[in-house]
């Protein structure tokens, strides 16, 4: 039985552990659109230097923590903002292609829309007229730029009638 209880502990732990690194890799991919990693390193050296001071120098835990969560970590953040800053236009991702949006979201967008807010029918015909004020042909808009509107309007209304292009 003290197996038994040993093991769950351990294995209960574990899974804590793996639920917060599943975690900061899925908010890291879904704020940036990139798996990344390097989260992961920034935590390992703090645990590396964490084990440091506590262990090997002999600080106490309190001391160890403020040292590591108020000065070092703040510190590491800063070097890597300026690393970022002064090798980015070399390496940043400049031929990067955009997420391609949905033709709703598109349409949302051309009229001036939230992407994530449930509309009703009034929402986009309001939106629909401020835009259309600016780009009616009578008023020095393009042709063009009003039948888009009135297109944008329409998927919005009647959203599974259109097709994503």
């Amino acid at each position: 039985m003290d197996k038994f209880l040993t093991f769950t502990i351990v294995g209960l732990s574990l899974a804590a552990i793996y639920a917060v690194i599943a975690s900061g890799l899925v908010l890291t991919y879904t704020t940036t659109g990139i798996f990344n990693f390097a989260h992961g390193a920034a935590g390992m050296l703090a645990a590396f230097l964490y084990w440091q001071l506590r262990f090997d120098w002999g600080w106490s835990v309190p001391l160890s923590l403020i040292v590591i969560l108020g000065i070092a970590a703040p510190l590491f953040g800063v070097i890597l903002e300026v690393v970022h800053d002064l090798t980015a236009p070399r390496f940043g991702r400049r031929n990067a292609m955009p997420k391609k949006l949905s033709s709703e979201d598109r349409a949302r967008r051309m009229l001036g829309l939230p992407l994530a807010v449930q509309l009703t029918c009034d929402d986009i015909n309001q939106a629909y007229r401020r835009a259309a004020k600016g780009k009616h042909p009578d008023q020095g808009g393009s042709a063009q730029a009003f039948i888009d509107l009135a297109a944008a309007r329409d998927i919005l209304i009647h959203p599974g009638a259109h097709k994503d292009a």
